[in-house]
């Protein structure tokens, strides 16, 4: 009986009496076969491509980027390194992401200090293709988040382009771009406070000493009636040329703080400081930002991005960052005001906005030669006086560090010849030393 019971037990819903026929049963481990074959051969295909994806054997037009899946909630954060980067080769993994971090400095430099979205999420949008709007107060968020999209894809080199879906390159990218805007907090605050501000320096020890004496050059406006007091992006002293507290074209952004500000980032604050108590176009030696990343002319970017730091460093404000936690102040939205009057006016070639650029070219290059502002030739036409001074600034520049090379040097010798003198002079003494003690003995 309990064989019998064995020998109709179920298998799954079947009775074993109705399972399939030996040929039935051949065929369907057939097909199994088959399929398994086909699984491998996709598998296969899969590596290869992943592989191609990481050596751009097959990379696609430039500016043309492949669909991602939508995002889900989880996604926002940023996944840790080993996960995001098991799909790159091994051999060319390294180079990648340290291209990818270098071009995040390069943006921070002359682009924006921040991303409008977590990296993670900016950077699995589709870059779509048309014109954006001339009048940016009509952008909607997506504009923005589509014109830092391709501002960021011009800047890569070609190899990098076909990775910005990617996960590592985002964070990578990020990294890059935190790095920078943590120096140049470090550079404005601390380590070169007194070589970029002068005399504002002097209130740099705390939040309280900084709210107290250079608010005002910020923006400040008290609140009323028990309003909170608010700080003003454009209405503010620290970037007009003539110190004036309301905004005019022809007097913002030309302020000497947010351009030593500038010079400061690209070759230094021993550079800064030459720029601000004589005007010089210091050149340092070794390796610094202009010549690393081939910085060769003011961006707008730059101009804004100096803006936002050279005020954040006279705040109350300890970290810089997108929104100041004492003060409130909204320093990346400041910095997209700076930024839409600068592209916009370039777009419609306001003079006031073209001159603003030969400018700052003259100022931190000693040079007319730019994008925005126009051809040496241009700008020697209408401008040939402040040329010709440039020229005699540079000049007296490198004269200067000529003389100070030769005193270096002749104050090298002279210590040299001292620190021999004072050998021979021991040498002697202990001889005479010797000689006594040797007379003495005899006697």
């Amino acid at each position: 009986m309990s064989s019998q019971r064995q020998s109709q037990r179920l298998i799954g819903n079947e009775n074993i009496n109705s399972l399939p026929s030996t040929q039935e049963v051949d065929l369907l481990v057939k097909a199994i076969r088959e399929r398994e074959v086909q699984i491998n051969a996709l598998q296969a295909q899969n590596r290869t491509l992943r592989l191609r994806d990481v050596t751009n054997s097959q990379s696609e037009p430039r500016g043309v980027i492949r669909p991602r899946p939508s995002p889900s909630p989880s996604d926002d954060h940023i996944e840790p390194a080993a996960q995001r980067v098991q799909t790159v080769a091994p051999s060319v993994q390294a180079d990648l992401m340290s291209k990818a971090v270098r071009q995040g400095i390069k943006y921070a430099l002359t682009h924006h200090l921040w991303l409008r979205q977590s990296a993670n999420t900016l950077f699995r949008h589709d870059i779509t293709v048309g014109d954006l709007p001339v009048d940016r107060s009509t952008w909607t968020e997506d504009d923005r988040i589509q014109f830092q999209l391709r501002e960021i894809r011009d800047l890569l080199p070609d190899e990098l382009v076909p990775h910005m879906q990617t996960s590592w390159f985002a964070e990578h990218f990020n990294r890059g771009m935190r790095q920078q805007v943590s120096n140049d907090s470090t550079r404005n605050r601390t380590a070169g406070h007194h070589q970029i501000f002068g005399s504002f320096a002097a209130h740099f020890a705390n939040p309280a000493s900084r709210l107290a004496h250079l608010r005002d050059e910020i923006g400040f406006r008290q609140g009323v009636s028990g309003e909170r007091s608010t700080y003003d992006a454009l209405n503010m002293k620290l970037h007009d040329s003539e110190g004036k507290d309301n905004y005019d074209i022809k007097t913002a952004f030309r302020g000497t703080l947010p351009k030593t500000c500038a010079v400061a980032r690209i070759r230094g604050a021993a550079s800064a400081e030459a720029f601000r108590t004589r005007g010089a176009v210091h050149i340092p030696r070794g390796e610094y930002n202009q010549r690393k990343y081939g910085i060769k002319h003011t961006t707008p970017g730059m101009i804004a991005a100096a803006i936002t730091i050279s005020r954040w460093a006279l705040s109350s404000d300890n970290e810089l960052s997108a929104t100041g936690a004492e003060t409130g102040i909204e320093y990346s939205a400041g910095m997209d005001k700076y930024l839409d009057i600068l592209h916009e006016n370039l777009q419609r070639k306001t003079p006031s906005i073209v001159r603003l650029f030969r400018d700052w070219d003259l100022a931190l290059y000693g040079t007319f030669e730019s994008v925005h502002g126009g051809t040496a030739a241009q700008a020697a036409h209408t401008d040939e006086d402040s040329l010709a001074e440039v020229r005699r600034q540079a000049q007296a520049e490198r004269e200067e560090e000529a003389r100070e090379e030769v005193e270096r040097e002749a104050a090298e010798r002279e210590a040299v010849e001292r620190e021999d003198a004072d050998h021979h002079a021991a040498a002697a003494a202990a001889e005479r030393a010797q000689n006594d003690r040797a007379w003495s003995v005899e006697v």
